[in-house]
């Protein structure tokens, strides 16, 4: 089981936001949010879901129609900063991992489109892990872990492509290069290295640092303490109002779960 402390202080943590998050809704209500110092409500990105930007859901239409000229229109757009650039890819990703023809032919009449690299690597990463899935390594079979770190390699070899055709400034190509070093067992010096060109490009990249803890967490690559160190050195560097804040739940949640599960086997 968890450790009662560790529990304990998840608890208050989680705590603590909702009083947090209940006084601001009050203190904001008839307010406008950057007036209040938060996000406006139209610069929130949902990840992980169908977007609700209808240029998005539009493009994404297209693409499963095999159009791919919306996506690129749509990602090329200079719009928001380098994270919700990174944002607005991952529903682009998560087509082109089961279904990418569109993105073939995107990547055959525009190979030098950074856009179009970036969403494949996005794509061959997602395709690894479904195929290698969620499961501790002593569950996973030796034919999940051949086809994993074969498309594995073949998201490296793009990722290196999309660095190359990407802006110097764009930080994007190399974040998506995070969740290769987790498969591929890259040593702390070389992800150091990594993380160098990130935050060089964009200190604050909210979802390179949502990747950065799961390397430095207990079942990849780090520890706790490693773990809890980066998430207080993150949230301690940020800006205020920045979502950043969350990793150290995060981290908390991270741990609870870790325990949990070592309690089970």
């Amino acid at each position: 089981m968890a450790h009662p402390l560790v529990i304990i202080t998840l608890l208050v943590l989680l705590i603590r936001l909702g009083l947090w998050l209940n006084k601001h809704r009050k203190a904001t209500a008839g307010h406008d949010a950057p007036a209040a110092g938060l996000v406006p409500r139209a610069e929130l990105v949902e990840v992980g879901s169908e977007p609700d930007d209808p240029a998005a859901r539009a493009a994404l239409d297209a693409a499963k129609a095999g159009n791919w000229r919306p996506v690129a229109a749509y990602l090329s757009d200079g719009d928001g900063d380098w994270s919700t650039r990174y944002a607005r890819m991952n529903p682009f990703g998560d087509l082109a991992a089961t279904d990418d023809l569109w993105l073939w032919q995107w990547r055959k009449e525009q190979p030098d489109s950074p856009e179009a690299a970036q969403v494949q690597t996005d794509a061959l990463v997602k395709r690894a892990w479904e195929i290698r899935t969620g499961k501790y390594a002593s569950a996973v079979t030796r034919e999940q872990a051949m086809g994993f770190h074969q498309v594995l390699q073949e998201a490296t070899e793009v990722s290196h492509d999309a660095i190359r055709l990407s802006p110097a400034e764009d930080p994007n190509a190399w974040v998506m290069q995070q969740p290769i070093a987790m498969g591929q067992g890259w040593s702390h010096e070389r992800y150091r290295a990594l993380w160098a060109e990130i935050v060089a490009r964009e200190p604050h990249h909210f979802g390179a640092h949502a990747a950065a803890l799961q390397y430095w967490c207990e079942k990849w690559r780090g520890s706790n303490e490693l773990m809890h160190e980066f998430a207080d050195k993150a949230i301690a560097g940020a800006p205020a109002g920045s979502l950043l804040t969350v990793l150290k739940l995060r981290a908390y949640w991270e741990q609870v779960l870790r325990d949990e599960s070592a309690a089970s086997l």
